[in-house]
């Protein structure tokens, strides 16, 4: 009853209302000039840049710009990463699990906390499906630091609406600080469910590593746990809003509309009961991944393969966590 209690449990608010304002705002400017200038693909990815404002801590402005603009620059170091590992299934797989054990490192070191490495690995693996030429990447990358400049516009603006609140404390990744094999786990975990979802034939292979990496990033064990039923059940029910709202992709306008309020539904929500975020998650990342895909997959094969992904990341990163388990334990 105490594990079903804690599944079900939503938390109280812990995060100032005002950050998710600020970075679905973020993200609708984005959305709005890629849909001004006809050019949805640009929109999304300057809203992919745009999330570093998650990566938002308490502390001093100096602080709080330069964790924004790190998580900015690993973004875009993971989207040129993605693009050149790309054309091969493998090397993407090595690429990914080699780029997830360097943000995962880093993000310890610097005590990031959640999202930790999730929004720099979302952007490889994103690349890697989307497999843009190589001559395109500086065209992108500009796109992607408009975004990081968005979201660091939007650090300056929590300061001056709301100069006596503070960002929320970092949720600590404190249950793998005792393993230096932590990021090592956690790449080899990001690349086996890449390589997984590649191999069972997936059309978007891509989700899978999102999932692993999503999930992976609990506090303990049992938060590992808690995540992997959050991410299967909000995923298989927010193929539901999915089914409704994909139809809307040849619509930039109503695309960006839509875009901005699930990452507002998803800032309000993450802290209160992941489950639900992932319910709004799962229906952005579909229409993020369809506006910037040059080649859109029919409803049903997508909505397919986004529960497939997420249910071998999950599993993946289930089993990764029971082995860091197994090797604090053997080093106690």
């Amino acid at each position: 009853m105490a594990r079903l209690h804690g599944l079900l449990t939503l938390r109280p608010a812990s995060r100032p209302w005002q950050l998710a304002v600020l970075a679905a705002a973020a993200v609708g400017v984005a959305m709005a000039g890629g849909a001004i200038a006809g050019n949805i693909p640009a929109g999304t990815n300057a809203a992919l840049g745009a999330f570093a404002f998650c990566a938002l801590l308490p502390g001093s402005p100096r602080r709080q710009f330069a964790v924004v603009g790190a998580m900015g620059l690993g973004i875009i170091a993971g989207f040129v990463l993605g693009t050149i590992v790309a054309p091969s299934g493998p090397m993407a797989a090595i690429g990914l699990g080699l780029f997830a054990a360097g943000a995962v490192a880093a993000v310890l070191r610097g005590r990031v906390g959640m999202p930790g490495a999730l929004f720099p690995c979302m952007s490889a693996a994103l690349a890697t499906q989307i497999a843009l030429p190589l001559a395109a990447l500086p065209q992108v990358m500009l796109q992607l630091g408009s975004g990081v400049a968005l979201a660091l516009a939007m650090v300056g603006l929590f300061r001056v609406v709301a100069p006596d609140l503070s960002a929320p404390a970092a949720t600590p990744l404190a249950w793998v600080e005792r393993s230096g094999a932590v990021p090592v786990v956690v790449g080899l975990a990001v690349a086996a469910s890449h390589a997984l979802a590649h191999l069972a034939g997936v059309p978007r292979p891509h989700w899978a590593p999102v999932s692993c990496i999503a999930v992976i990033q609990g506090m303990s064990f049992a938060a590992v746990k808690t995540r992997y039923a959050h991410r299967v059940a909000g995923t298989l029910l927010g193929l539901v809003p999915a089914a409704l709202l994909l139809p809307l992709a040849p619509h930039p306008w109503l695309v960006a509309l839509a875009i901005t309020l699930l990452s507002w539904g998803v800032e309000a929500l993450v802290p209160r009961h992941y489950g639900l975020a992932v319910m709004l998650i799962t229906p952005l990342a579909l229409l993020l991944a369809q506006a910037a895909h040059r080649g859109p997959l029919a409803l049903e094969t997508l909505l397919v393969a986004r529960a497939l992904d997420t249910v071998i990341g999950s599993a993946v990163a289930l089993l990764a966590g029971f082995a860091l388990v197994r090797l604090d334990r053997s080093r106690a």
